[in-house]
Formats: C-alpha cells, structure tokens, sequence
C-alpha cells in the first residue's frame, strides 16, 4: 500500500532525537512505534544487496519475534527517496541489560560473538546490539528494537533455514504474474524518483559495486517502488524475476 507523506503525522507524534536510518513516530493510542525507514541509510554497513531492504524485517522478524515488524505499506520523503514503513510494539523498559545477558540471549538465537561488536552464524551477522537498541522489561525479557543485520546468503535461503523452504512460496512464472494496480498518485511519486535518478547515478552502486551485483537490474527508482508494491512483502516473498 502506497502512503503518501503527508499522512506520516497520523502515525502519532514524531520521535526528535537522531535516529540511523528510519523517523520514528510514537503511537500511544496503539501502544506500537512506526518506523519511516530509508532501505539504503545503512547499506554500505549491512554489505547486503539493495534489493534485499525489503526483507530485513523479515528476517529480523525470525530472530526476534518478541519485537515483530509489522510491515504498512511504501512511501517517499520530499525529495521522492522511496521509503519502507513499518510498525513495531512499543516497550516499557526497565533498564539496560548487561552485556552478559546480551550475549546469553543471542547465544539462545545461535547467535554467538563474532568480534567485539557482532554476533552471528553461517547465515548473518547482527551488530549494533547495545544502547536504546536492546532493553530489558519488567519481566526481565530482552528486546532487540532495531539491530542491523547483515546477510551471508540470499535471502530466500535464510528465510528458509529458520522456517522451512514451504514458507516461501515459489515464483510465479511470467504469464501468472500480475502486477497489484498501482494508483495515479503512486505513478506519479514513481515517476518523479524515477527523474531525479535519471540524473545521478546511486551513491551506493557506485561506491560498492562489487557488493551489488544485481542492482544493475534495479537502478531506478520506478522499478524499485514498483517491485515493492507488487509483492505482499509480509509473507516471505522472492526477489523480483530479472
């Protein structure tokens, strides 16, 4: 679902403080955070392909479902720079955990430490696990809000390690596959991105080519926010058919 940026205030009020890559709007009435995420803020970090943005939140969903990502729909910011929009529980925190059960509770994820900063298996690495990213409930339960993790595989084969390959239903061919409609409002937002990259090349395609291999397929904006609207992202979706 397309959402306009002129409807962000209705996620409630707007967090002030610095935030990496996302605006963060608390929502008291529903007791959740909405997160107004720029998919390529982090990339170079991440070291994942760009076409990968759109399931980190489902991978961050398997490894800390306490803290699921609820996934709302796409959108832009002024410029017309696509947007991921999220919603996330908010907590009532009781603290900081210590790094002792830091490590104990990403240990009991198979997760396990890999320098001083991150921990991983054969299949990602997770960093950024400290500060306001990682509190602790009354309960004593850890919450892992918003750590940044990095692919070792496609997606898809991580998607299947932690659910199982039936979660991820097969790509359809190309006489199956039918676009979602798009609305005049979305043509026109796609259209302007699609302009203004016309004119410049992507920063992070440029600087890190070797790390993206596919985007050649996936350079516009267009073709981006088309992808993302055409595919029901919340289920363990492919990659788009190049």
């Amino acid at each position: 679902m397309y959402i306009p940026e002129s409807d962000y205030d209705k996620f409630g009020e707007r967090y002030k403080g610095r935030t990496g890559e996302s605006v963060v709007y608390k929502n008291n009435a529903e007791n959740r955070h909405y997160k107004v995420k720029d998919p390529y803020a982090k990339a170079p970090i991440k070291g994942n392909a760009p076409e990968d943005a759109i399931y980190e939140h489902l991978v961050h969903n398997r490894l800390f479902p306490e803290d699921k990502y609820r996934f709302e729909g796409i959108g832009n910011n002024y410029l017309g720079d696509v947007r991921i929009i999220l919603s996330q529980p908010s907590v009532l925190s009781a603290g900081q955990p210590t790094k002792a059960q830091i490590d104990a509770a990403l240990a009991a994820r198979g997760l396990y430490p890999e320098d001083k900063y991150t921990y991983g298996n054969e299949w990602v690495s997770v960093t950024d696990v400290e500060g306001d990213n990682v509190l602790v409930d009354k309960e004593g339960l850890l919450h892992f809000i918003d750590p940044i993790i990095k692919f070792k595989r496609p997606a898809r084969q991580i998607l299947e390690q932690y659910d199982g390959p039936e979660s991820v239903p097969e790509a359809q061919s190309s006489s199956e596959s039918k676009p979602a409609p798009v609305s005049e409002e979305s043509k026109r937002i796609i259209d302007k991105v699609n302009r203004k990259s016309a004119a410049r090349k992507d920063v992070i395609c440029k600087d890190k080519p070797a790390l993206y291999p596919c985007f050649s397929t996936m350079t516009t904006a267009k073709n981006r926010l088309a992808w993302a609207c055409q595919y029901p992202v919340n289920t363990g979706i492919l990659r788009p058919k190049r």
